[in-house]
This record gives structure tokens, sequence and C-alpha cells, in this order.
């Protein structure tokens, strides 16, 4: 996290309790996976997090509205992220913000088929 191009947002609230996080990544080469996109105009996004007990409020959608904007801000012409089947509501979110499935940037850990998105800015 010493680096410039990669940040957290957190939504915390007002007694200072954290609701969740979200890891926003602009320079691909620090994003943890070596991918065949254009790392100069793409950013991503990874590691979306919600408190059980503060779901369903926006919070994710906020966090994730965040990143987006932030991409812009870098002048990005793509974000990016990766998530599994069961992370449906995450799904959801991603979805109700605009990603589509990006099939070129799919891969295998572990066992678990982990899906890439996309939104173009």
């Amino acid at each position: 996290m010493k680096k410039p191009c990669c940040n957290i947002y957190v939504a915390i609230n007002d007694k200072n309790r954290v609701l969740g996080g979200i890891f926003y990544c602009s320079d691909l080469k620090e994003y943890g996976l070596k991918l065949k996109i254009n790392s100069g105009r793409t950013s991503a996004v990874r590691y979306l997090a919600v408190n059980d007990n503060f779901r369903g409020l926006g919070i994710g959608q906020a966090l994730v509205q965040a990143c987006i904007n932030h991409a812009k801000k870098d002048k990005k012409e793509k974000i990016f992220l990766h998530t599994l089947d069961s992370m449906k509501e995450a799904t959801k979110i991603y979805e109700k913000e605009g990603f589509h499935r990006f099939e070129d940037i799919d891969f295998r850990n572990y066992g678990f088929e982990v899906k890439g998105y996309c939104k173009s800015l």
C-alpha cells in the first residue's frame, strides 16, 4: 500500500466503525496478476467487502462508485475486476454499475473459476 497507484477506500460510520472497504489499483503492474490487457489505460478493483451487519444499505455500491470515479480522474479507459460465482451480491453491484463479463481475463485459482468483469469509462 506504499505505492501511489494503490488506494484503499473504507466506509466508516459516525462511530468510526468500519462498514466496508475496497482496493483500487491504477497501475496493473501492482495488481498482482499478469494479464494480457493494455495496462496503461486500464485500472482495477479488488477485494470489495462489506460487514455482514451493514449489507443492503448501498455501501458496496458507494465503494465501487468511488473506484469508478477515481479511474475517471486517472483518465483510464476501462476498469476491471475479478469475482467468483459465490459472490452473488457483489456481482449484482458490479452489473448495476455497468460492468460486463470479460472472459479474456478469467482464470482458475485453487479449484475456483475466477471470472473477469470490465467497464468502459
